[in-house]
């Protein structure tokens, strides 16, 4: 499965690499504010607790030795206040303070359980027993010498040092655990601050990362598209492609490549149109390209404007050398007006070099008294030709004779054999055209002009000689 590139997964990617960071970040420091939390509470609600009870426990402990010894230096009266003090102590503050520490036993680890539970219990069975035997003594037997109390406190004594010694050893232990919760409370804090920290500079690094990243992917891009953009804004096209790619902003250079190209493909075509050249490839970027199909309707329009011209120029050159042909031909006839047979030689040579042909003859109907009408060949130009060793023909007769006869212009592209043939450098060729056109004045037929080429002949140099024709049947049907 192929995973989309972009820019919008891209960004969520790197909000949700923070927001994991983040999260991360979170749950470190939950545990780290649990631990602190339930350190402080243990020291809270435990341990200072639990000092304190077991300090009261012990200085319970130690008035009551304090009292007996107090009531001994003063002289072992039984009835003294002091006794009294002992008994409210042994009564009343002691099991109060036992009773706490039961109470904050429940917090605390099996083995000290044990411990006090075994320290209790020597208190209960040893020093309670003695202090309560010596105090009952002194109760029921007044009259007890110092001998015998003086035997039974050095005993009650050793408990009373036992006792404070292991109170005091449990307190200190305590006391140690408080200081290391302590200082696990600031190592907490320690740690939460340096995790903290490095938590801040990682997220830091990661957002920076994900700019740069965000940065090259996206700004950097968008600036050369803005170049580009603002060099086409200003004609000129970009010799490099643009970046291109699956994500918005390779989309965007793959759009744009296209345009350029197909700018570039645009300014090519101009090029060729303006040099002229209408056949030059060009296809438009899509059915919908306004410019790319504008401007093949513009070569559409300028290659018929460049046909029409093309036509018109032909027209026009047709037409300067049609009146230019009249011209000239007018002025032969008027030249040569005594002169018959210089002025059918003149004039059927000058028409056939005029035409760019190579033979030519003109063909006269003789008046006579026959009732045949014949026709003879009065001027030639480059003939050879058997048939026309007989230099009269009747009406009627081939394609000269058939011309007069029907009074039309014949034109051939398909010349029998052996009917001319012309002479040039390169030995003789049959020509490719023959054109008869008859000499008509009015109505009345006086002659042919019959000639040859190498060419096929054209409509406006047809058109010519039957003009010039009219001219020179009457210049001369004048001269017979």
């Amino acid at each position: 499965m192929r995973i989309s590139r972009t820019f919008g997964f891209r960004i969520a990617l790197g909000f949700v690499l923070l927001i994991i960071a983040i999260i991360i970040n979170i749950i470190i420091s939950n545990r780290i504010v649990a631990n602190i939390r339930h350190t402080q509470q243990e020291v809270t609600d435990i341990l200072n607790p639990t000092v304190r009870a077991l300090s009261e426990f012990r200085n319970s402990v130690a008035q009551t030795k304090d009292v007996l010894q107090s009531w001994e230096f003063s002289g072992r009266d039984i009835k003294s206040p002091l006794l009294d003090k002992v008994s409210s102590i042994l009564q009343v503050r002691m099991p109060a303070a036992h009773q706490q520490i039961l109470d904050l036993s429940a917090g605390w680890d099996q083995e000290d359980r044990e411990a006090y539970e075994n320290l209790y219990a020597f208190i209960n069975d040893s020093l309670f027993t003695h202090i309560s035997r010596f105090i009952s003594s002194l109760y029921l037997t007044p009259d007890i010498d110092s001998l015998t109390v003086s035997v039974g406190l050095p005993a009650l004594l050793n408990s009373y040092r036992f006792t404070d010694l292991q109170l005091m050893d449990m307190i200190q232990k305590f006391e140690q655990k408080t200081t290391r919760a302590d200082q696990d409370i600031q190592t907490y804090y320690k740690t939460s601050e340096n995790i903290i920290l490095i938590n801040g500079i990682i997220m830091a690094l990661v957002a920076l990362i994900i700019a740069g990243l965000l940065y090259y992917s996206i700004v950097t891009p968008i600036k050369r598209y803005r170049n580009t953009i603002s060099s086409m804004g200003r004609g000129i096209l970009p010799g490099e492609n643009l970046r291109e790619g699956t994500d918005e902003l390779g989309q965007i250079g793959s759009a744009l490549n296209r345009l350029i190209q197909g700018l570039k493909d645009l300014s090519t075509f101009s090029e060729e149109m303006g040099k002229g050249n209408f056949k030059s490839d060009f296809k438009p970027l899509s059915d919908h390209d306004t410019l790319g199909n504008s401007l093949i309707q513009l070569r559409e329009n300028l290659k018929t404007a460049a046909i029409e011209e093309e036509k018109r120029k032909r027209e026009d050159e047709r037409r300067n050398w049609s009146n230019q042909g009249i011209a000239r031909f007018s002025e032969i006839l008027r030249e040569h007006t005594d002169d018959m047979d210089k002025l059918t030689g003149k004039l059927i040579s000058e028409l056939v070099k005029y035409l760019g042909a190579r033979v030519g003859g003109l063909f006269l109907i003789r008046s006579g008294d026959k009732k045949e009408k014949e026709i003879d060949l009065v001027a030639s130009y480059a003939y050879d030709r058997i048939k026309h060793l007989k230099k009269t023909i009747q009406v009627g007769e081939g394609l000269v004779g058939r011309c007069v006869q029907e009074g039309s212009t014949i034109l051939l592209t398909d010349i029998p054999e052996d009917y001319i043939k012309i002479k040039s450098g390169l030995g003789e060729d049959d020509p490719r055209s023959l054109l008869i056109v008859p000499l008509r004045l009015h109505e009345e037929i006086i002659g042919v002009i019959e000639i040859a080429s190498l060419e096929i002949f054209q409509e406006f140099q047809i058109e010519f000689i039957e003009r010039i024709g009219t001219s020179i049947a009457s210049s001369l049907s004048a001269k017979n």
